[in-house]
């Protein structure tokens, strides 16, 4: 009788630890559409959990978050330090997990309004040679860049800039770029360590 229900517990932790391995296979590898867009109205950064949970999260408040005290909500330049080393020291697992991403659509269309047209032609030529950069940066940090719309635009009311970056992601891309630099995980720790003692 002790074996029968020995037995039975087992199969129901084996069960249940089965089910709870399908649902990290799952959270793993659902897929995350992030779409970054700045207009003359806003800016706007948001993430889509598709498949699973199929939820829209806005981004922006949790980067002003990201940039700011954390005692208050008035941006903090210790803590914008803090997160640049951050992203320093987390630059191997950023690189490889970005040379697993797909950039499904970039627009880039920079507007320019100068009274001289001379000057207005040096402002094309530098929006040109920034369009290059940034095209050439994309095509060697991710895996893919699909549909590329970069243009420049004389005469306009106001000089603005028009951007849209859609890129699909995974979990597991992260999971694996930190299982690549590894060695790098006690440094971050150690740093995230050292800027939270200076927040207490």
């Amino acid at each position: 009788m002790l074996y029968d229900l020995f037995l039975k517990d087992n199969n129901n932790i084996m069960i249940y630890l089965f089910f709870v391995l399908i649902l990290i296979i799952c959270i793993l590898l659902m897929p995350i559409k992030i779409n970054i867009t700045k207009d003359k109205d806003k800016t706007n950064v948001d993430i889509y959990f598709i498949k699973l949970f199929n939820k829209r999260l806005d981004f922006d408040e949790l980067i002003k978050r990201l940039f700011s005290d954390y005692s208050n909500s008035t941006s903090s330049i210790n803590n914008l330090l803090y997160n640049l080393g951050m992203l320093v020291k987390s630059h191997n697992i950023i690189k490889d997990t970005c040379q697993m991403i797909t950039i499904s659509k970039i627009t880039w269309i920079y507007k320019i309004n100068l009274s001289s047209d001379e000057l207005e032609m040096y402002a094309m030529v530098l929006g040109w040679n920034s369009i290059s950069y940034l095209r050439s940066f994309l095509l060697s940090s991710f895996k893919r860049v699909k549909d590329e719309y970069y243009a420049i635009q004389s005469n306009n009311d106001k000089a603005l800039a028009t951007f849209a970056l859609h890129m699909n992601f995974r979990p597991i891309y992260l999971l694996i770029a930190t299982f690549k630099n590894i060695k790098d995980i006690p440094k971050i720790i150690k740093y995230h360590k050292k800027g939270s003692e200076k927040n207490v």
